[in-house]
């Protein structure tokens, strides 16, 4: 599988905000699927990461507030790409090694090396 892609979010007026993903190949990219964003849950909270050959893609929660809360999506591959909610960090939840109150969540940077 080429896990070389590129992932974008439109921010058009509701109810158009949608998340492409593109295959990137040696002339270009090719758009894969688009995903609309009907729950306000998709616009991106960071670049998709891969861990023992799968694919998460965080997300922001923007239901109740902007910077609710960062949504891990697993990316999955059949005829048409899925995601699937695996995991949800929100201020309420998050504990911090620093004890420090955090007032809202909206990024999440992950390096593997």
């Amino acid at each position: 599988m080429n896990n070389d892609y590129l992932i974008t979010y439109n921010i058009n007026e509701e109810p158009n905000r949608f998340v492409e993903i593109y295959q990137i190949e040696q002339n270009g990219y090719k758009l894969v699927q688009r995903f609309y964003d009907k729950k306000n849950v998709l616009r991106l909270a960071g670049s998709h990461f891969w861990i023992n050959n799968e694919m998460y893609l965080p997300t922001q929660n923007g239901q109740k507030s902007y910077g609710y809360g960062v949504i891990f999506n697993k990316i999955t591959f059949g005829t048409r790409f899925n995601y699937k909610c695996v995991m949800e960090v929100n201020a309420q939840n998050y504990t911090s090694e620093c004890n420090v109150k955090c007032d809202g969540i909206h990024t999440f940077n992950y390096n593997a090396s």
